[in-house]
């Protein structure tokens, strides 16, 4: 006897509820297990303190190539993107000029935060550093 079934027996006995049949069941359990793993799946998040990105040395609200961004393309980015490429990434993005270069005419931007072909491709970098990385973009692409 299935689960479901043996679950209508118990509730059709002590009278708690009068389905027509264990499909009802069926669904209702169904349908909980894929809700349940719906919640957790959509749930989690890679950011950690491991993953921020600290402002240290800027003045307020100013993101710079130097102390902020050239340290994320080069923990997140260089492996693919150096001088020169490997793993068939077809271009560097080491230096400033090569950064803008790209956000201006390869839509950089677009990439870093396209969830369905995603660069990295390991996945998303976190919104705090993409944020970040849009920042300094808007900013003007201060160096220093």
């Amino acid at each position: 006897m299935e689960l479901g079934s043996k679950i209508f027996c118990v509730y059709r006995q002590k009278g708690y509820m009068d389905f027509r049949s264990t499909k009802t069941i069926k669904n209702i359990l169904g349908n909980g297990i894929c809700l349940c793993a719906s919640l957790i799946l959509f749930s989690c998040v890679n950011d950690n303190e491991e993953d921020l990105v600290p402002l240290s040395n800027t003045p307020e609200g100013t993101i710079t190539f130097q102390t902020t961004v050239r340290p994320i393309f080069e923990n997140a980015c260089s492996e693919c993107h150096s001088n020169p490429p490997r793993n068939g990434a077809p271009q560097p993005l080491v230096t400033l000029e090569e950064i803008r270069f790209n956000v201006e005419n390869r839509n950089l931007l677009g990439r870093i935060n396209n969830l369905s072909s995603p660069m990295p491709p390991s996945g998303l970098l976190p919104e705090n550093t993409r944020a970040l990385i849009e920042q300094w973009v808007d900013q003007g692409f201060i160096n220093q």
